[in-house]
């Protein structure tokens, strides 16, 4: 679990440093990705509503 919390910190940090509006574009939807095993893994009791739903609004 470290290893995607790392990730993701690592594609914040890409995200918010790039001057480029297509590499911010491409970090931020990468950013998703392992925010999404987050939620999936500790999402609390509607862990599938809410991986559904964030997955819905994209």
């Amino acid at each position: 679990m470290v290893r995607i919390l790392v990730s993701t910190l690592g594609l914040m940090i890409g995200a918010f440093s790039t001057a480029d509006c297509m590499f911010f574009y491409v970090f931020f939807e990468a950013t998703l990705i392992p925010m999404y095993i987050i939620i999936g893994v500790w999402g609390g009791a509607n862990r599938p509503m809410l991986c559904s739903r964030f997955s819905c609004t994209r």
